[in-house]
């Protein structure tokens, strides 16, 4: 007899799903894939990152803040990596180009 447990995701067709509705903008649907993932792998620094952006584009920042950090203590080589939320309210504009350049996820560049 079938299981009656919750659906089962590939991980890595989710993401690439994640990556796709990123790229396309949408991301209300990366939310969905990029969840799905980290549900089934919560050690994925990528979809972690590709998550916490996702909701940053959604200016959700709330719901961005916790895999944002997640992703950043992952990949950071220090024990306690510098984490913190700062407005940028204005700025010199090759400069916040520069930032936001510097700064876009390479699996979606």
């Amino acid at each position: 007899m079938p299981s009656q447990s919750a659906p089962q995701y590939d991980p890595a067709v989710e993401y690439q799903k994640g990556v796709d509705a990123y790229q396309a903008k949408d991301f209300k649907s990366a939310v969905a894939a990029f969840k799905r993932v980290t549900s089934a792998v919560p050690r994925n620094a990528p979809a972690q990152y590709l998550l916490g952006s996702s909701y940053m584009a959604m200016s959700d920042f709330k719901k961005a803040k916790k895999p944002l950090e997640q992703a950043i203590r992952q990949l950071h080589p220090y024990t306690v990596p510098e984490i913190v939320a700062v407005p940028v309210v204005a700025g010199f504009a090759p400069y916040l180009r520069w930032v936001a350049d510097e700064t876009t996820p390479p699996m979606v560049a």
